[in-house]
């Protein structure tokens, strides 16, 4: 990571640590990306409904275009709130710190939506960045299998990513994704105006080795 820190590694221990308690609590099944409260009914998370059923409603509805920026929206609002709820269970928990701030960006691992985020770049000056790749989830694996395209899957993780960080950093953030390698993708994370200027830099899909110090945020106990 270069520039100002934004984000400390102690703070990212924390918020993993914070995620695991929290995600111990509910019936889980990452390699479905099914995840329920408790006993009861109430799904978070259902693969199948994201990977096929939405995009398939929505194309049908807005066209092809439409429908990836409406499934980017709705991951987005998702990240939102599950930001905001990790934020409220942590100060219930008696954790109103950088944890609680942080826990959200490990849901994607935990739910199954991604099996690892890994935080390449963050800059703060001229303007706040993130250059993230996200490994392929269940939602890619889903759709592979069934020989669709992958964008709305990569869509809605990058919008729950671009979410989550824009909550816990107070900032309004887009992500804009950028020409992947098998089994990963990636995304620049920064404010709309800076995403909308020519992001065809080399330096962006350099391999993963050659960045310093980036930052690999994956589910499991601390």
């Amino acid at each position: 990571m270069t520039g100002q820190v934004m984000i400390e590694q102690k703070h990212l221990d924390e918020a993993r640590a914070a995620a695991w308690r929290y995600w111990q609590t509910l019936e889980r099944d990452p390699g479905r990306g099914h995840v329920t409260a408790g006993n009861g009914p109430v799904v978070i998370v259902d693969a199948q409904a994201l990977a096929i059923t939405l995009p398939e409603i929505l194309d049908d509805l807005l066209g092809g275009a439409g429908s990836n920026l409406t499934i980017y929206s709705f991951g987005k609002s998702y990240g939102v709130a599950a930001a905001q709820h990790f934020q409220t269970w942590s100060v219930a928990q008696g954790k109103d710190d950088e944890s609680g701030r942080y826990g959200a960006l490990y849901w994607p691992m935990h739910a199954g939506l991604a099996p690892r985020v890994t935080i390449l770049e963050a800059h703060a000056v001229p303007h706040v960045r993130f250059l993230i790749e996200i490994a392929d989830g269940v939602l890619n694996q889903i759709r592979s299998a069934r020989g669709l395209d992958t964008k709305p899957a990569r869509m809605f993780v990058s919008g729950v990513v671009s979410g989550a960080l824009a909550t816990a950093l107070e900032r309004p953030l887009e992500a804009r994704e950028l020409p992947g390698t098998k089994g990963s993708y990636r995304i620049v994370v920064a404010p709309a105006e800076i995403l909308a200027q020519d992001l065809e830099d080399p330096a962006l899909a350099a391999p993963i080795e050659s960045f310093r110090n980036a930052i690999v945020l994956e589910a499991g106990a601390p």
